[in-house]
């Protein structure tokens, strides 16, 4: 953990809440993270990984965001797909 970021300068919760359309208590929950040293994230994220239930969440959350671009198609169709190729 040698490596030091250098820390953007976070703004007031107030500032920053409607700029994110976020909730004050998440926006205060960011902000602190945002100041914390390094040690102390590395904690913080293996802390949320122990927790099976939230680390499929946020793996899930990882998977969604990086298909976001990615064209659609009625689930309807998807469903006749499946059956034809006979895995449904």
């Amino acid at each position: 953990m040698g490596v030091t970021k250098k820390r953007r300068a976070t703004p007031k919760v107030a500032e920053a809440a409607p700029e994110y359309g976020a909730k004050p208590v998440s926006e205060t929950f960011w902000l602190a993270f945002q100041e914390l040293p390094d040690l102390d994230r590395v904690a913080f994220f293996e802390r949320l990984i122990e927790d099976e239930e939230l680390r499929e969440d946020l793996l899930d959350s990882i998977v969604i965001m990086n298909r976001r671009g990615e064209p659609t198609r009625p689930f309807e169709e998807f469903v006749e797909e499946l059956r034809r190729d006979g895995r449904l």
